[in-house]
């Protein structure tokens, strides 16, 4: 779909933004959509009167018992074009929205679990180095993922799963007492009916931290810990255990505002860190202190800024070589 489709002078307001919905609603399930489209839809996600008017049709879409595979490939596609070259006003929006929400539904085949399949809904999404994205799901939760992060998410009626292949996310979970949402890694699995965490996999193992309620973590061979909210654990094969811990929020969670905070961090761990985001890789030099603490917060979306900052406060020259940043001791340091 290039764009959203234009709607008559005639409509109002909240008839453009039903209509919106339901076309949203429409590529989201063709199994089409692009990642420029599923950005769009993003943000498109974040104005409220947006949100509320595609959970509405979430709900009347879920209402729809008797669907049909068999129309996908016959009506999906007629239906979807309809409505973009739709050119009269509607009337009444519920009878009208649900009988088109109800149609999209039935043509595409979607909420497979009536049919007694055992997935209804898969989708993939990636964020590349330097990007965040969040991600509304269609029971109401949302994933934000973080720079260099990629996510397989599938529904059924038994068990919402994401499997994290790399990277880092922040998952706020709509509570589902009777089906768990469940995250796996290479390293374990997450298990939860309604919270928010934060799921990082990096050097070989993963590390949990819990914003609010309860979280089950089962690492690869190994013993369930019980996780609440302000605890932490990191699993991994190098791991003997997976031992509970409390973490500093403002710095594990910093990212999801764009920045990154360290206090009294060695600098080659900072180094490592900024490289998640940074396009250009740094180096730290012969004769740089490695260990050298480092305190202090950095704008994520302003690398060059970032590197002068820490360049001043470790009294360290910068200079770029092959692709690479160098930082290495200043002259007057040597």
């Amino acid at each position: 779909m290039g764009h959203m489709s234009k709607s008559n002078l005639n409509m109002t307001k909240t008839d453009q933004i039903e209509e919106q919905a339901v076309t949203w609603m429409a590529r989201n399930l063709s199994g089409n959509i692009s990642p420029e489209e599923k950005h769009r839809f993003s943000e498109w996600m974040k104005i409220p009167e947006h949100a509320a008017a595609y959970e509405a049709i979430t709900h009347v879409a879920a209402s729809v018992d008797e669907l049909s595979e068999d129309l996908l490939a016959e009506h999906f596609e007629a239906e979807l074009n309809e409505l973009e070259a739709a050119s009269r006003p509607r009337r009444s929006f519920v009878p009208a929205f649900a009988a088109m929400a109800a149609s999209l539904v039935a043509a595409a085949g979607i909420w497979s679990f009536f049919l007694d399949q055992p997935e209804y809904l898969e989708s993939h999404y990636a964020t590349l180095v330097g990007e965040r994205e969040a991600v509304p799901l269609v029971d109401g939760s949302t994933i934000t993922l973080n720079t260099s992060t990629a996510i397989d998410v599938s529904y059924d009626d038994r068990e919402r799963r994401v499997a994290m292949a790399q990277g880092e996310a922040y998952f706020s979970v709509a509570s589902e007492p009777d089906r768990e949402f469940s995250v796996l890694t290479d390293h374990g699995r997450i298990t939860v009916t309604g919270t928010s965490f934060n799921v990082r996999t990096s050097n070989g193992e993963t590390t949990v931290s819990v914003v609010s309620g309860a979280v089950d973590v089962l690492p690869a061979g190994g013993d369930h810990v019980t996780l609440l909210a302000g605890e932490a654990v990191s699993f991994g094969p190098e791991r003997e255990g997976a031992i509970k811990t409390h973490y500093d929020a403002t710095r594990v969670l910093s990212w999801r505002s764009g920045r990154a905070i360290f206090e009294e961090t060695p600098l080659v761990e900072v180094t490592d860190e900024l490289n998640r985001y940074f396009p250009v890789p740094l180096v730290l030099a012969p004769g740089v202190m490695m260990d050298a603490p480092v305190t202090g917060e950095f704008d994520l979306s302003d690398p060059t800024t970032a590197i002068r900052g820490l360049s001043v406060a470790m009294s360290l020259d910068v200079t770029q070589d092959d692709g690479r940043i160098v930082l290495a001791p200043a002259e007057d340091e040597e």
